[in-house]
């Protein structure tokens, strides 16, 4: 007589089952904090990211489309139709002066310097004039190009960033678009006089507040929807593969494969032990699938430690820097335009995910060189070419946490509503904001963050604080932060992001 088999207890699969509901109710409630604890640790770092690396890369590399990604897009754009009112020669006739301008987001001369030779550049600074220029008070990407298109400052403009403070305590915040504008544009201000502009890409550019010319929006316009002027273009670009939103493709497939190996696994799982083992089948699926599902989450949320393929160069110039070369040029060749403009933010998407990879920026920059090039060679006497950008890119080794600043104080409580201050990531980089529910408060909290100082090295953390009332006048001025604050070069301010400020606050502490 064959000897049955031991089965499992039911008490030990109960077991198992209610520690993986557990860890996915852990996992749903404090993602966040999970993610931090766990996938941030050194452990995980040396042992755990390495290989992960390995195998999304392999994967990746595997699932890239074949053929030359530049050629492939100057094939696609080579037909793309151009609207007939750039095609006629301008209204001011053919002598009419013309500019472009190449907007580099992230963009700057130490960077150029660094990267080189990159003999366009070089090109464009031994044969015209070029500076080193501050960015706006509030250095964020919205602000700073609305500036540049403007010629007025933030608190004239009524841009804060990609989102403006509605009334009320605490803050909140709504998201602009081109209508929000306090300001024209130069795009708008040659509308007005009859001259033909074309925009490629420009931050909260749509819908454009002009009658003629051509349009494309960049960042936060709908894909799926018209983000053109004129609208025929949207689907003329669509049918292309063109997206005015960064290409999360590459994330999609690779995280699809896996779970398609996990339901391929199952299926064999169920199909072998159905009958005699379903309990320890079930126990093994569900298990990897808590596996998978942490994996997913980290692959998700994390650009730098799994090295995300959505940030890798070469996706980063297939997805939209050639796309948008094609387009460009194919309209900087037409003869009708007095204005044109493009935005790359290539450059500021490696600063800021991928910063300490040289290799990757520098690729990007002679990509930008060799762009920088065509446009060169293909403007005549009577068009100038000028390149710009918003802020540079810079890796800070320490963080002043403002918020945890402001509750040690006895500013902040765990009830925003009940709070005389909060900080907010307004900025970026080394610069922070504070907004107050009693402005009173603005001189008090300006002189204690003046006197702050490192704990470690005793040195002063806080370079300058500027006030509302020292800002320009301008419509937009009483929505400004009560108090902007600018650290030392080393130094990160981290604050609460717009709308987030219900986390759990951390204290301050000294190290």
């Amino acid at each position: 007589m064959t000897p049955a088999k031991p089965r499992p207890k039911k008490a030990l699969v109960a077991f198992v089952l209610l520690a993986l509901l557990l860890a996915g109710g852990l996992v749903c409630f404090r993602g966040v904090e999970l993610y931090r604890d766990v996938f941030q640790s050194s452990l995980v770092q040396k042992r755990v990211l390495p290989p992960l690396r390995a195998v999304c890369s392999a994967v990746e590399r595997a699932l890239q489309r074949r053929g030359d990604p530049a050629e492939r897009a100057a094939r696609l754009y080579r037909d793309l139709p151009i609207p007939e009112c750039l095609q006629h020669p301008a209204a001011a006739g053919a002598n009419s002066c013309r500019l472009f301008l190449l907007c580099l987001d992230g963009a700057s001369w130490e960077d150029v310097d660094t990267f080189g030779p990159l003999p366009n550049f070089e090109r464009l600074r031994r044969e015209g004039v070029w500076t080193r220029h501050d960015s706006t008070l509030l250095p964020i990407s919205s602000c700073a190009w609305n500036a540049i298109d403007t010629g007025y400052l933030p608190e004239q403009t009524g841009v804060l960033g990609f989102q403006r403070p509605a009334a009320g305590w605490p803050p909140r915040w709504e998201t602009i678009s081109a209508r929000d504008f306090a300001t024209k544009t130069l795009a708008q201000r040659l509308d007005e006089k009859g001259e033909m502009v074309f925009t490629v890409n420009l931050l909260n550019s749509y819908p454009e507040q002009v009658e003629r010319g051509v349009l494309i929006g960049g960042w936060w316009t709908d894909p799926k929807g018209v983000f053109t002027m004129p609208p025929e273009l949207s689907e003329a670009l669509r049918r292309r593969g063109y997206t005015p939103l960064l290409d999360w493709q590459p994330r999609l497939r690779l995280l699809g494969l896996v779970w398609a190996l996990w339901i391929g696994v199952a299926v064999i799982l169920l199909r072998l032990g159905w009958r005699k083992r379903r309990i320890e089948a079930a126990v093994v699926i569900i298990a990897l699938g808590g596996l998978l599902l942490l994996f997913s989450m980290a692959y998700w949320k994390s650009n730098r430690e799994l090295r995300s393929p959505a940030y890798r160069l070469e996706t980063l110039l297939e997805s939209q820097f050639y796309p948008s070369e094609q387009i460009v040029l194919r309209m900087f060749e037409q003869p009708g335009w007095r204005f044109g403009a493009v935005h790359l933010h290539e450059i500021d998407t490696l600063n800021h995910h991928r910063y300490r990879e040289e290799e990757a920026r520098r690729g990007c920059y002679r990509e930008t060189d060799r762009f920088l090039g065509a446009l060169l060679d293909r403007a005549d006497e009577r068009t100038l070419v000028a390149v710009v950008s918003d802020h540079g890119g810079a890796y800070y080794p320490k963080v002043l946490d403002l918020p945890a600043w402001l509750y040690a104080e006895g500013y902040l409580t765990d009830d925003p509503a009940a709070s005389q201050a909060i900080a907010f990531h307004e900025a970026s980089a080394n610069v922070g904001a504070i907004r107050l529910k009693e402005p009173s408060l603005a001189e008090e909290i300006k002189e204690r963050l003046e006197r702050l100082t490192d704990p470690i090295t005793g040195k002063t953390m806080v370079t300058r604080v500027v006030l509302r009332s020292e800002l320009h006048p301008g419509p937009a001025r009483e929505e400004m932060p009560d108090l902007v604050v600018e650290t030392e070069p080393e130094y990160m301010v981290q604050a609460y992001e717009r709308g987030y400020w219900q986390k759990k606050f951390r204290r301050f502490k000294s190290p």
